[in-house]
């Protein structure tokens, strides 16, 4: 009997266990609640912390809820619905009405964020000047947000004729005075990208500029003076962005015809070279050098812009380096030869034979002309001449 009463009560109460592949978009939904998009976020929650800029009582709550906020934009579906509430017009309003430098630094740091974010964007120019105007903070922490809005911002508008000359002199006095690395490292990132296609205009910058990066850089890089300065990513990073900003400069001069430009940025060569020097001397050890990377091959691509557009002369503190490491790559890696070849024939178009002979004194003269053949015989057509200079030298050694 008790084996017959089961059956029946299993036949009568099948189980109510459902699978999610079971349910329903409808019942879904009622199921998540207000949850945003695809995550567990609440609607709620971020329409009450977004109420506050309208009436900001500021407390260790509202910085909390404000903090998790943060956070949550992580997430590209919270991204989509902070657009959709409006998020960069009521933050342009918050920045405008309040003072308290942890709520604006949250704000800006959010606003960061959605620029970041891999949603559809949208953000005005108006907004985007809101911001800018930050800049005139002593808050470093307020000024490391700004520096990341405006990086961000960089990718969405091609033109930034509403950046304003008052606006590159806080980037010049936050170069050259901060201490501050993480402020440091993203106003340079921060320059690259504003001037990077000539999205600012010409009319605004100063070739002094370049003073006060090179000013950031040196606090960056620790006044390390080996290879233990570019061992890590980061390190790499700044110096390719002290590298990059001079490029910009040059993109100005070169396309635009800006030689007052160029007039203002030659005195300040020597600081930048010194800096470049110490870079390329650690390629000098092969160990460093070789397997050859993309940092190093930017290295060069940029270096040989830079020194072209500004018809710089010869420097015997670069060209030492850049002729010890062409010796090594032809010697170890002849396939990768043509990154450096460029570099090393604009020294020998603007050198002479002594400077050519001092500054090769660490290679045999037989493999000096073996070199030289071998670079005589490819020929490479580069934008000057440099043909003539080598057969010269070949034929004093």
């Amino acid at each position: 009997m008790e084996s017959d009463d089961t059956t029946s009560l299993e036949a009568t109460n099948p189980s109510t266990n459902i699978t999610a592949d079971e349910i329903d978009e409808e019942t879904a939904k009622k199921l998540r609640g207000d949850a945003i998009g695809n995550t567990m976020y609440s609607e709620v929650f971020v329409l009450n912390t977004l109420i506050q800029f309208s009436d900001l009582k500021w407390s260790e709550e509202v910085e909390n809820n404000l903090c998790f906020l943060w956070d949550m934009t992580e997430d590209t579906d919270v991204c989509k619905y902070l657009f959709q509430a409006s998020y960069p017009k009521l933050a342009c309003s918050a920045i405008d009405n309040y003072t308290e430098p942890r709520f604006i630094e949250i704000v800006v740091g959010i606003f960061a964020n959605l620029l970041c974010s891999k949603c559809e964007k949208n953000v005005t120019e108006e907004e985007i000047k809101t911001v800018l105007n930050l800049l005139s903070s002593n808050d470093p922490y307020i000024l490391i947000q700004v520096m990341r809005f405006i990086h961000a911002a960089s990718f969405l508008v091609d033109k930034w004729e509403f950046f304003e000359e008052e606006h590159l002199d806080r980037f010049d006095f936050i170069l050259a005075s901060s201490t501050n690395k993480e402020l440091l490292a993203i106003a340079l990132k921060a320059l690259v990208s504003i001037t990077e296609g000539m999205k600012i205009k010409v009319d605004i910058l100063k070739g002094g500029l370049l003073g006060a990066v090179v000013a950031g850089y040196r606090t960056l890089r620790d006044d390390c003076e080996d290879f233990e300065v570019f061992e890590v990513r980061e390190r790499h990073a700044n110096v390719k962005h002290l590298i990059s900003f001079l490029c910009n400069l040059c993109g100005y001069v070169d396309v635009l015809n800006r030689n007052e430009l160029a007039g203002e940025v030659s005195p300040l060569l020597p600081e930048f070279t010194n800096e470049v020097a110490l870079l390329l001397h650690c390629y000098v050890n092969e160990d460093n050098l070789l397997p050859m990377d993309d940092e190093f091959r930017f290295y060069m691509e940029g270096l040989t812009y830079i020194y072209r557009v500004l018809k710089v002369g010869y420097l015997s503190a670069v060209a030492r380096d850049v002729y010890a490491i062409f010796a090594i790559i032809y010697n170890k890696d002849r396939a990768n030869l043509d990154v450096v070849a460029e570099l090393f024939c604009y020294f020998m178009a603007v050198g002479d034979l002594k400077s050519f002979q001092d500054d090769f004194e660490n290679v045999s003269p037989d493999e000096v002309k073996e070199i030289l053949s071998y670079l005589e015989k490819r020929n490479f057509q580069f934008e000057f001449v440099y043909i003539d200079k080598l057969r010269a030298i070949l034929n004093e050694l």
